[in-house]
Order: structure tokens, then C-alpha cells, then sequence
């Protein structure tokens, strides 16, 4: 498929939105589409969720020494206030967003007394699966949005997401990199509905989320500006839903 055709896709194809079938489709078989939709994702995410579980428990190796010296361990610092933290902390050139993030749970054992070594290192871990897991369903969602929620590209884009042995491997890691990745289908989702044709109100929402979203995900790994900047321009040139 050429880009044009891409391009054409994206801003011509309606979007499916089960809770607008559901209201103001003719009669039962709308609200009937809009059930099926709302419980087959109800379903997906149950799936994925324990999957995505077993998948933060099983990886307990280390890959990049990035996961824990430019995470847990500044994490760490922030709320038991000991910790080592390498010199681009000392030097002050590292933003806290990312490490925040695991500091508020650090907080929350400690408020707990939970704070055991093993919840210590299992619990980010954690929460990493719970984020990857609704970045799966968002890979479904987002394929089902591109080509249409009667055809199977949905499923197979997340049957080809959850085989992916580097995914696996990955994105449960406490890795700015992982929580990049994860935010990617989200952004990428509310982007494609806001840039549609839909009504004001729906637009609106869906703009609002991809734009929180990919501020978070500037924060937490700065670099993320070069590829969520020129959609956001695209975003303002396309559509007034914003103005």
C-alpha cells in the first residue's frame, strides 16, 4: 500500500465508536452491536491482563543497567532517601517524571508498611504489565479502527503483538524506553478518532486525551517531541476541533 493510500485511509475511513452505535443506532440491533463491542474489549483486556501479569513475573533478569540506575534506584532515593544515582542525577541534567512514577507506589508501600524487598522489585513490574496491557487492547482497537470492527485485523494485530518475543522480553521492564512504547498505541488511537469526522464533542475528548498522553510521554522521554510535534501540527492544519 503507497502512503497517499495510507493517508487517504486515515482521513476519510469513519470511526466505529460502539457508544454512539449504541445510541443512536436503529432500534436493538445498535444497542445489541454497541454490547457486543464493550464486552468483547471487556474480554480482551481480561485476557491480556493476565497475561500481561505472568509476562511482569517471568521476565526477573535484567537487560539494560537503565531499568533500575535511571529508575527504581533514584525511585528509591526519593522516598527512603538513600539509593546510589549516577552523575547525570548529580548533575542535574535528568528530568524526575519517569522515576516519579515508580516513587508514588515506592510511597504508598512505605505509608503501607509493606515496603519487603520482594513487593519492592515485583510491584513496578507490575504496574509496567497493567500499562502494557491496555496498550494491547489499544493495538486492537486501533487495527479494528483502521480496517473496519467486522474484519479480523484487530485480532490478528493483537494475537501478532502478544507472540512478539521481544515485546515479551521488554516491555514489562521499568524502562522509560517500555512506558514510551506502551503509550504509543493509546496516542496513536485517540489521534486517528480526533483527526476523523465525528461530532465536536467527541472530537474534543479524543484530542484531549492524545494530547495528555503524548505530554506524558514527552516527560518521560523527551525525545518523544520529534514524532508527536508534526502529528499535532497535522491535527491543527486538519481539523478546528481544538480552536
Amino acid at each position: 500500500m503507497q502512503m497517499h493510500e495510507v493517508g487517504a485511509r486515515l482521513r476519510t475511513r469513519p470511526y466505529s465508536n460502539p457508544t454512539s452505535v449504541a445510541t443512536t443506532g436503529a432500534g436493538v440491533g445498535g444497542k445489541e452491536e454497541g454490547r457486543f463491542c464493550v464486552h468483547s474489549a471487556c474480554w480482551v483486556f481480561v485476557f491480556v491482563l493476565c497475561f500481561r501479569f505472568a509476562n511482569s513475573l517471568v521476565c526477573s533478569t535484567w537487560f539494560v543497567p537503565d531499568e533500575y540506575w535511571q529508575s527504581l534506584e533514584v525511585a528509591h532515593k526519593m522516598v527512603f532517601g538513600y539509593g546510589y544515582v549516577t552523575w547525570e542525577w548529580q548533575e542535574g541534567i535528568r528530568g524526575y517524571t519517569h522515576p516519579l512514577l515508580f516513587a508514588v507506589l515506592y510511597k504508598m508501600l512505605d505509608l503501607l508498611r509493606l515496603d519487603w524487598p520482594f513487593i519492592l522489585i515485583v510491584l513496578p513490574r507490575v504496574a509496567q504489565g497493567v500499562l502494557a496491557a491496555v496498550s494491547d487492547v489499544y493495538v486492537w482497537k486501533l487495527a479494528s479502527r483502521l480496517y473496519g470492527s467486522s474484519s479480523t485485523a484487530g485480532l490478528w494485530a493483537l494475537v501478532c503483538n502478544v507472540m512478539s518475543w521481544f515485546t515479551f522480553y521488554c516491555i514489562t521492564r521499568t524502562l522509560a524506553n517500555s512506558i514510551e512504547a506502551a503509550l504509543t498505541p493509546l496516542i496513536l488511537f485517540h489521534w486517528l478518532v480526533a483527526t476523523s469526522q465525528n461530532t465536536q464533542a467527541d472530537a474534543l475528548w479524543h484530542t484531549r486525551a492524545y494530547l495528555v498522553l503524548a505530554a506524558l510521554s514527552v516527560l518521560v522521554r523527551p525525545t518523544g517531541a520529534l514524532l508527536w510535534a508534526p502529528m499535532v501540527c497535522v491535527h491543527l492544519a486538519r481539523s478546528d476541533s481544538i480552536r
